[in-house]
């Protein structure tokens, strides 16, 4: 008989495919987008891939959803879904391959299922609670980077104006000690952390959907997962710092007076 949480991580996985499915269709496809009111875009396969998540996730649960698209389904369960159809819409739109399917699955406030598709690298990260990190049927693990000249770090941030201006201030110490990413997608990017291609990400001004999935990949890869001043991620706020564990000694303390109450 499947176990509970071997069932949640297939149901997640099948979601997933049906959005890489959409997503591989409209790939360098897009030729009109619209604005949503924080500026954002949406395109026309968000809004498939989403439907096809939905679907598949209410046919076979009965857990709330939080959907970048759509907004909250509340259920009055301790379940909850949390979904970015495509992560890096505006990478997506323009015929980049940096984006990302991410569906991670919640009881209460704990991490306990992620999925991180890459439709266009044909590449799965899959993790459960305490049972480790997988890309496609591989195990994964974080780096064992330790020096600053070698780490690379991943950084994002929201769409709210003081978001960039924390971030602009971030990256004006990290550089040029650290090699900086940004690349458009935050679940890419904590996949790259949790496979060992790079070495940290640190955003603030994310939503839920932008890195549920990634902070629990990052997890059972070996990596540690927090917030700016050090403290064990709890969902208690949007400052993301989530490492290979080997870099945090220099890292935090650049972070920690940075980091507001949100």
């Amino acid at each position: 008989m499947i176990s509970m949480k071997d069932m949640h991580l297939q149901i997640a996985c099948e979601a997933a495919q049906a959005a890489r499915e959409i997503i591989q269709t409209g790939f360098g496809q897009v030729h009109s987008v619209n604005i949503k009111a924080d500026q954002s875009i949406v395109t026309a396969s968000d809004e498939a891939a989403e439907k096809a998540i939905l679907d598949i996730l209410r046919s076979r649960t009965d857990y709330s959803i939080l959907s970048e698209e759509c907004g909250l389904i509340d259920t009055d369960s301790p379940f909850r879904w949390v979904i970015d159809p495509i992560d890096g819409t505006t990478n997506f739109s323009r015929g980049q391959s940096i984006c990302a399917v991410s569906i991670a699955l919640m009881r209460e406030d704990e991490l306990i299922t992620g999925v991180i598709d890459l439709p266009i690298q044909k590449e799965r990260y899959t993790a459960v609670h305490e049972h480790g990190a997988f890309l496609n049927d591989s195990r994964i693990h974080v780096s064992k980077i330790s020096h600053p000249s070698k780490a690379i770090l991943c950084v994002e941030h929201g769409r709210a104006p003081e978001d960039g201006q924390i971030m602009a201030a971030l990256m004006g110490r990290l550089n040029p000690t650290y090699d900086l990413r940004l690349m458009g997608s935050t679940a890419y990017e904590m996949a790259s952390v949790a496979s060992g291609q790079a070495d940290a990400f640190i955003s603030c001004g994310d939503k839920l959907w932008d890195y549920a999935a990634g902070l629990l990949i990052i997890r059972e890869a070996g990596g540690k997962i927090m917030d700016w001043q050090g403290q064990n991620w709890q969902n208690k706020n949007d400052f993301i710092f989530a490492s290979n564990g080997l870099v945090d000694n220099d890292i935090l303390p650049t972070l920690s007076d940075l980091q507001s109450d949100n």
